[in-house]
């Protein structure tokens, strides 16, 4: 008799689960929950979290759901007594017009996968998305804008073939990042070795601030550092520049003063902009390959050795 009722409390047990599940569909990928949200209750769904999850969004949503969302999250984090809970949202299958919007500030967002419609990231639309490790661009993207991903946890980025212009801002102390990856049929980047560079190479528009090599020469074919280039770098304490560099853009090397020691200048170099070297306070030489006259002869920007007290230059 024992034994019926236990067989019958199982039976009870599982149809009521599978009521359950047909009302809120819920599986397990990873170590993540995944839940479908419809746009109407997706902030509902985030505020009342209690474990690490992956919304699912897949209907069209705008501005207004976006905000939502981010509220949402925002709020989460900020409520006492629950644990920090880790969110992830994926909106691949989202269709319809959607902008970007701005999550700046959420804080437990670690993992986003952006439509196809999406066509632009805003300006700070990720700043400060300080626990973000991992973002799955759209394959329509264009423009990632000024501190898109500012202060996010990225590794790795994996830049699509359509992306046209990337701010020089973007990934700025994105402490982690060590591999910014571009797709081979992209007309207007390449990546070597996990750094960006223009689709010709005459350009380096990005070294990674976390890759970890502490020397590095500047490819021969290089024409130009871009703007930001090596800004924030924390591990580089040698680099070295081949002939044919002729400018140095403004910022190139700010932020560097972790790390940066040493830096080898050719003299095919004719412009070095403002605040190129700014803060790099641990900068010990300068080893010019020409002499000092040539040097003087360089057009200085404003400000483009300011808080770099204790180099000296050394000529030839």
């Amino acid at each position: 008799m024992k034994k019926f009722l236990n067989f019958q409390i199982l039976i009870c047990s599982f149809i009521l689960s599978m009521f359950l599940f047909s009302c809120n569909p819920v599986t397990t990928s990873g170590s993540m929950k995944e839940v479908d949200a419809s746009k109407e209750t997706i902030g509902d769904i985030i505020r009342n979290l209690t474990e690490d999850t992956m919304i699912i969004i897949e209907e069209p949503i705008g501005d207004d759901t976006i905000t939502e969302i981010s509220s949402a999250l925002k709020y989460l984090t900020q409520t006492e007594g629950k644990k920090e809970i880790k969110v992830g949202l994926n909106m691949k299958k989202a269709t319809g017009i959607f902008n970007s919007g701005s999550f700046c500030g959420c804080t437990n967002l670690v993992d986003i996968r952006l439509p196809d419609c999406v066509d632009t990231i805003s300006g700070n639309a990720f700043q400060n998305c300080t626990s973000l490790n991992n973002i799955e661009l759209p394959e329509n993207l264009k423009v990632i804008e000024s501190n898109a991903f500012q202060y996010c946890n990225l590794s790795t980025i994996n830049i699509p073939s359509s992306v046209q212009d990337i701010a020089p801002s973007a990934f700025n102390d994105c402490f982690n990042l060590r591999n910014i990856n571009v797709d081979s049929n992209n007309a207007e980047f390449t990546s070597i070795n996990g750094i960006l560079y223009s689709k010709n190479k005459e350009t380096l528009y990005r070294y990674p601030c976390g890759k970890k090599d502490t020397s590095f020469t500047v490819p021969s074919n290089v024409l130009y550092l871009g703007n930001k280039s090596f800004e924030g770098s924390r591990y580089l304490k040698n680099v070295t520049l081949q002939d044919g560099v002729s400018i140095i853009k403004q910022e190139a090397f700010s932020n560097c003063g972790e790390c940066l020691e040493t830096i080898t200048i050719p003299t095919s170099v004719y412009t070095i902009d403002q605040y190129a070297f700014f803060n790099c306070y641990k900068l010990t030489a300068i080893n010019y390959k020409g002499s000092q006259d040539k040097w003087t002869k360089i057009n200085f920007g404003e400000n483009w050795d300011k808080q770099c007290d204790n180099y000296k230059i050394n000529y030839n």
